[in-house]
């Protein structure tokens, strides 16, 4: 069943054999990609969730430059899935190098940055509350 499938697995390329028995031996067996149907509606809600928000900037912003996911909307259940199992595993910190394809897709829906923080740095209208607090306090007040 493993080779009937949608997804092929290149390895034989690696030249140290026990490497590739390794990946042989997981991805041989009958449990290789099992999922359950709770964790394939949760995909399916992310894929979706990565696919609406392309849509709402690709409407409200069609002028702007804005380097959409434009069909790589698949990463963002795996990158998700990968700092999901990575939190558990005790890792606080991540740092992503990327090209701007798909960035603003993922600083939201894998990186859970608010929508309306991001909204408001592609509008331009953003800025840095301790920095305006700082000027209310240097303010003179008497006058």
């Amino acid at each position: 069943a493993t080779y009937c499938g949608t997804l092929g697995v290149e390895y034989m390329h690696i030249p140290d054999r026990q490497r590739c028995n390794w990946i042989r031996q997981r991805v041989e067996t009958p449990s290789f990609l099992t999922t359950d149907r709770e964790q394939a509606l949760a995909t399916y809600e992310r894929m979706c969730r990565a696919d609406g928000f392309e849509r709402f900037l690709g409407d409200k912003f069609k002028t702007t430059k804005r380097f959409g996911i434009d069909g790589g909307e698949a990463v963002i259940p795996g990158l998700e899935a990968m700092v999901d199992r990575a939190v558990e595993m005790g890792c606080e910190d991540f740092v992503f190098g990327m090209p701007h394809r798909g960035r603003l897709n993922i600083l939201v829906n894998v990186m859970g940055k608010p929508m309306s923080k991001m909204l408001a740095e592609f509008l331009g209208t953003a800025y840095d509350v301790d920095e305006k607090l700082g000027e209310l306090d240097e303010h003179d007040w008497s006058s």
